[in-house]
């Protein structure tokens, strides 16, 4: 069934209690699934520097992964490095080649996965009940604008970190979706992106809707989303 909420703080310039309002709004929804629970949620955003967030892994000891991320994330000098759970975030100037530092983050360790990148995203997902999200990552104290949320129960794919939702528009910052339903053409429309060189991260055909969007914002001219029409 799963469950999916969004919310929109009206208040003018002010930054709400967004994670606290989102959070309650999963609670409420926690029945249609109790598999996983995420947040996608959009913070005050800022100039000329990006939220990174990266999976570490879905459990063990990540003390070595940490140390290899933390280097590479010097190079790209970054500041504020911090671990928590399954993540590690940091802040990081504005990249300039975004898919190449994707591509040397995840090459660093099999397990590593860019959740989310933007100047006001960040994405938190938890396997487990949004009360399993609330106590790891503290979503309740998080301030901002907008945003959405997830429960999963999952029918067809595996249950871990990277195929709860919401999913990131890998290589678009600031993109971020949710889904509940079918993509009937789902197959079809992802041998075509692989064909064409795509990385698909999980098996859910919800994912195939982040990577859609992204290509289409990402094209030429498009500034906003116009029309819509599969790959070809």
């Amino acid at each position: 069934m799963c469950g999916i909420v969004g919310y929109l703080d009206k208040t003018d310039g002010e930054q709400g209690d967004l994670g606290e309002t989102i959070l309650g709004m999963l609670h409420a929804l926690e029945c249609r699934g109790p598999d996983s629970a995420g947040v996608a949620l959009f913070g005050p955003p800022q100039e000329h520097r990006f939220t990174v967030r990266v999976k570490l892994g879905e459990y063990g000891d990540f003390a070595l992964k940490v140390e290899k991320l933390a280097k590479l994330a010097e190079s790209f000098g970054a500041t504020g490095f911090s671990e928590t759970g399954s993540y590690a975030s940091f802040l990081t100037g504005d990249l300039a080649y975004l898919k190449q530092a994707i591509e040397r983050i995840e090459a660093l360790d099999p397990d590593f996965e860019v959740v989310s990148m933007g100047r006001a995203l960040d994405i938190v997902k938890q396997v487990g009940s949004p009360g399993n999200l609330e106590a790891t990552y503290g979503i309740s104290r998080r301030r901002g604008s907008h945003g959405l949320g997830h429960t999963r129960l999952s029918t067809e794919s595996r249950i871990d970190l990277s195929h709860s939702q919401p999913f990131w528009g890998h290589g678009y910052p600031d993109l971020a979706i949710v889904h509940n339903g079918h993509i009937t053409n789902y197959h079809q429309l992802r041998r075509r992106y692989e064909q064409r060189g795509t990385h698909f991260y999980t098996e859910n055909d919800s994912e195939i809707i982040a990577i859609y969007l992204g290509e289409r914002l990402s094209e030429e001219g498009h500034s906003r989303l116009t029309g819509a029409k599969p790959p070809q």
